[in-house]
């Protein structure tokens, strides 16, 4: 992307992005479009997650590509609005989407690459201090009600 992309979008900074930690020249416009989709069709605030784009230590390609991003949705506290954030994703383009939760809230993956979903769950990692590990789960339940 350039900072000329960025007049293109309603709800995206060139700052915000770069608060990230991203690089900017290497995330795919597409990606922080269909993002722009997933909030106009969810009317609600969207917060991008540190390092979630294409910086950070990431297990899908997709997030070096420049394809995928890690995001919150305000408000959304049950799995009935997951849902309803799930289909804003597909409608909007994303092809990967994942559902995190932290023990706390939801969190969400969306990539314009692959096709293929999953929930996932924070565990504590056993050893080691302050690092967080996920557990993953095919997409077919409320990932809050699972235990590690």
């Amino acid at each position: 992307m350039t900072r000329d992309d960025f007049a293109l979008l309603d709800n995206f900074t060139y700052r915000e992005v770069e608060r990230t930690g991203a690089k900017i020249k290497g995330v795919k416009f597409r990606t922080m479009w269909t993002l722009q989709l997933v909030r106009t069709k969810t009317k609600k605030a969207i917060r991008l997650m540190a390092n979630g784009l294409n910086s950070g230590d990431h297990k899908s390609k997709e997030h070096a590509a420049g394809e995928a991003v890690d995001f919150a949705v305000s408000g959304v506290k049950t799995f009935a609005q997951v849902v309803k954030v799930i289909y804003a994703m597909l409608e909007a383009g994303f092809r990967g989407i994942g559902v995190y939760w932290n023990g706390h809230a939801y969190s969400f993956h969306g990539d314009v690459g692959a096709i293929r979903t999953w929930a996932a769950i924070r565990i504590e990692s056993k050893g080691v201090p302050r690092k967080t590990e996920w557990k993953y789960y095919a997409l077919l339940v409320d990932p809050s009600k699972l235990k590690p």
